[in-house]
């Protein structure tokens, strides 16, 4: 059974929101409502935060899912992400 977290491989990340870029699509909190909590408008309610080892895939996920790309990542590459999701997407779907 594959783990859904690989606690050695992770590390803690940093987001930046960009508020008046957000439209409140809502899809950050959509994938990761651990992550990001929105105003009462459904608007990115925050400016900077820090988020532990333990949420920085969800992290990413919900920032690459916004149309208007206003949250950004700081921490692990944008092709450590990628390279992690395809192998969930792997792991999920079981030898070939």
């Amino acid at each position: 059974m594959a783990h859904r977290h690989d606690p050695g491989s992770e590390v803690g990340v940093k987001i930046r929101a960009h508020p008046s870029l957000c439209l409140g699509y809502g899809l950050c909190h959509r994938f990761a409502h651990k992550v990001y909590h929105l105003d009462e408008e459904g608007h990115i309610a925050f400016h900077r935060l820090d988020v532990p080892a333990d949420l920085a895939f969800e992290a990413w996920i919900g920032a690459s899912v916004c149309p208007q790309r206003a949250i950004t990542v700081i921490g692990q590459p944008e092709d450590h992400w990628r390279q992690r999701r395809d192998r969930l997407a792997g792991a999920a779907n079981g030898p070939t």
